[in-house]
C-alpha cells in the first residue's frame, strides 16, 4: 500500500512533538487520518517510541472511539505484516487493546474505579441516569428542609425567600449553592471563606460589598454620563440647525425673531434636562469613586423619593425634534436606566446596611448548614445500596402483550420480575399511573385503560409486578439492581404448609428463597419430583414455570 500523500499542514500535525497543537479542518478533511498517523508514528517512534497504551485519545462518541481504535489497529497490523521479525510491533497490538481511547465520560468513569478509594466511594459503584439522581436529589433536599426547619434561623430565611407560602424558593436556593459549589475545588472550605466576611465586626464600610458596590455604581455613572454628554452634543447640534433654519425661513427681523424663540423654547428644556443628568451623574461618579457611601447616598435620596426629577425625559411636555432625535432619546433612556440601577446599589446608609448584614448573618449560617445537610444526605443516598429486583424465568406472554399495548414496552431482558421481595417506589408509580392514564388506550381513568388493554381470552393476562419492573429498568435504571436468586415457588408440594426446622435448613442449602402456597400439598410422586428439582435436578422446569 502506498504512503499517503500529506499536505504540509497535515505532515507538521503529524510531527510536531513540541506539545499542545490544535488541529482544525472541516468535516472530511483527513483529521482522523491523522490522528491516526500521528499515534502510529507515537508508538514507532525509533528514538522514544510511546507505548499504545500510555496513550489517551478522547473523542465525542463511542463509535469515532471504535473507528480511531481500529484504524490504528490496522495500520499497526500492516506495519508488522511488513516486518514479520519485529516483536515490539506485535506487543503494541496488544496493548492497544487496553489503550484509553474512549470518550469523556468513560475516561472519566475509569479515572474513578481506579481512584474509588482517595474519594472515599464504593469500588464497585455505577453512573446514574439523571432520572435517578432526581428522585435522590429529591428525597435528600425533602428530608434536608424537614431537618432544617428545626433551627429557627433557617425558618427566618426561608420566610424572606419563600414570603411564608412555601419552601419552593429555599430548597432551590440550597439546590443551587450546591450546585455552584461542587463545580470548586475543596467546596466545603469555600463554604468558610464566603461566610468569613458576614462574619466581620468591623462595620459595613470595611466589607468588600461596600467597595464593590461603589465600584460598580462608579462604573454606572461613568457610563450614564458618557451617553448623557453624547446626547448633549447631538441635541445641540440639532438646535444650531434648527435655529439656521428658522431664520432662512422668516423673511421680516420680527419673523426671524419670533421662529428662532420657537426654536430655543423647544429645545430649552431636552437640553436643560440633558445637561442637569450630565453634572449629577459626574458628581454621582465621583462620590462613588472617592468611596464616599453617606453623601452619595444622601444625593440619590431625592430622587429615590421623587422629590428630584429623575434623568432621562420622561414626563417631558416638548416633544424632541432633530435629525439626531432618536439617538438622543435613546442614549438618554439608557442612562435613565443606569441611574436607576445605582439607586438600586446604594438604596440605603451604611448603619442600614450594616444592621442588614448582622441579619443576615445567621440565616446565611443556617442556609449553609442546610447545603452542608443536603451534601451529606445525597451523598450517603447514593452510596446506598440499591433496592433489588428478583428474577426468574417465568416469562408469561400475556403480561408482556399487555405491556406493550400499554406503554409501548417490550421486555428488559429474557427474565420475569416476580412477586416476591419487590421494593415500589411511590415517585416511580405515581408516574407510571400517569403514563397509563395518558396512553392512547380508551377508558376514563387508568384501571379502566389496564382492563381495556388486555387480551380477553387470555388467562392472567396483566401483572402489576412485571409492568412495574420493565418499566423502572427502561426509565429508571439506576434506582434497582438485578439479581438472580435460586428460588422455588411450590414448597407446598414437598412439606405442605407446616415445615419442620431441620427441613428448612436443609433446603437452604439449595435454595436461597421457597414459597408455600395456598392449595399446595405433598401428595406423590409429585413431592419427589420437586424435591429433585431444588436439588438441581430439574426436571419438573417446564411443568411448575408455567403460566399461573
Amino acid at each position: 500500500m502506498s504512503e499517503p500523500k500529506w499536505t504540509p499542514a497535515q505532515r507538521a500535525a503529524i510531527e510536531d512533538r513540541g506539545g499542545a497543537l490544535l488541529v482544525s479542518a472541516a468535516a472530511g478533511s483527513g483529521k482522523t487520518a491523522v490522528l491516526t498517523e500521528r499515534a502510529v508514528r507515537l508508538i514507532t517512534d525509533p528514538d522514544h517510541p510511546v507505548d499504545a497504551d500510555k496513550l489517551l485519545i478522547v473523542t465525542f462518541t463511542n463509535a469515532a472511539a471504535a473507528e480511531l481504535r481500529a484504524r490504528i489497529g490496522q495500520a499497526l497490523l500492516r506495519l508488522s505484516q511488513q516486518q514479520p521479525h519485529n516483536t515490539s510491533l506485535r506487543r503494541q497490538r496488544m496493548l492497544l487493546q487496553r489503550a484509553p481511547i474512549c470518550t469523556i465520560d468513560a475516561f472519566c468513569l475509569d479515572l474513578l474505579h481506579k481512584h474509588f478509594q482517595a474519594l472515599d466511594i464504593p469500588p464497585d459503584f455505577a453512573p446514574a441516569d439523571p432520572g435517578s439522581v432526581e428522585v435522590l436529589r429529591a428525597s435528600a433536599l425533602a428530608e434536608t428542609l424537614e431537618n432544617a426547619y428545626r433551627d429557627p434561623d433557617f425558618c427566618a430565611f426561608a420566610d424572606l425567600y419563600g414570603k411564608g407560602r412555601t419552601d419552593q424558593a429555599a430548597g432551590n436556593t440550597i439546590l443551587h449553592v450546591y450546585d455552584f459549589l461542587r463545580a470548586l475545588p475543596d467546596y466545603d472550605r469555600r463554604l468558610d471563606e464566603y461566610l468569613t466576611p458576614w462574619q466581620r465586626e468591623n462595620g459595613f464600610a470595611f466589607t468588600c460589598w461596600h467597595d464593590l458596590l461603589l465600584a460598580e455604581a462608579a462604573r454606572c455613572a461613568k457610563a450614564a454620563r458618557e451617553l448623557l454628554t453624547a446626547a448633549l452634543a447631538d441635541c445641540k447640534e440639532d438646535f444650531v440647525l434648527a435655529q439656521a433654519q428658522a431664520e432662512e425661513k422668516g423673511k421680516t427681523a420680527a419673523s426671524k425673531a419670533k421662529a428662532v424663540a420657537g426654536v430655543n423654547d423647544k429645545f430649552a428644556e431636552p437640553l436643560s434636562r440633558l445637561e442637569s443628568a450630565a453634572a449629577l451623574l459626574g458628581e454621582v461618579e465621583r462620590l462613588a469613586a472617592a468611596g464616599q457611601w453617606t453623601p452619595l447616598y444622601d444625593k440619590l435620596t431625592p430622587y429615590v423619593l421623587g422629590m428630584e426629577e429623575m434623568p432621562g425625559f420622561k414626563g417631558m411636555k416638548k416633544r424632541l425634534t432633530g435629525d439626531h432625535k432618536a439617538a438622543v432619546r435613546t442614549r438618554a433612556d439608557e442612562a435613565a436606566k443606569l441611574f436607576e440601577h445605582i439607586t438600586e446599589l446604594v438604596s440605603c446608609s451604611e448603619e442600614e446596611a450594616e444592621a442588614d448584614r448582622r441579619a443576615a448573618l445567621p440565616r446565611l449560617r443556617a442556609l449553609f448548614a442546610a447545603v452542608r445537610d443536603f451534601d451529606a444526605r445525597f451523598s450517603a443516598k447514593k452510596k446506598e445500596r440499591k433496592p433489588l429486583f428478583s428474577q426468574k424465568q417465568e416469562r408469561h406472554i400475556p403480561y408482556f402483550e399487555t405491556l406493550f399495548n400499554l406503554l409501548h414496552l417490550k421486555p428488559f431482558n429474557d427474565f420475569s420480575f416476580i412477586t416476591e421481595h419487590m421494593v415500589f417506589k411511590t415517585s416511580i408509580m405515581k408516574s407510571l399511573i400517569d403514563e397509563i392514564s395518558n396512553s392512547h388506550i380508551k377508558g376514563e381513568n387508568w384501571v379502566q385503560k389496564i382492563i381495556n388493554a388486555t387480551n380477553p381470552q387470555a388467562h392472567n393476562p396483566f401483572s402489576e409486578f412485571e409492568t412495574y419492573g420493565n418499566y423502572c429498568m427502561t426509565h429508571y435504571s439506576g434506582v434497582y439492581e438485578l439479581r438472580q436468586l435460586n428460588t422455588f415457588r411450590k414448597g407446598g408440594y414437598i412439606a405442605g404448609r407446616f415445615i419442620s426446622d431441620k427441613k428448612l435448613r436443609f433446603l437452604a442449602f439449595d435454595l436461597d428463597t421457597i414459597s408455600f402456597e395456598l392449595g399446595d400439598y405433598p401428595l406423590f410422586p409429585l413431592n419427589i419430583l420437586c424435591y429433585m428439582y431444588t436439588k438441581g435436578l430439574k426436571v419438573l422446569d417446564k411443568l411448575l414455570t408455567v403460566n399461573y
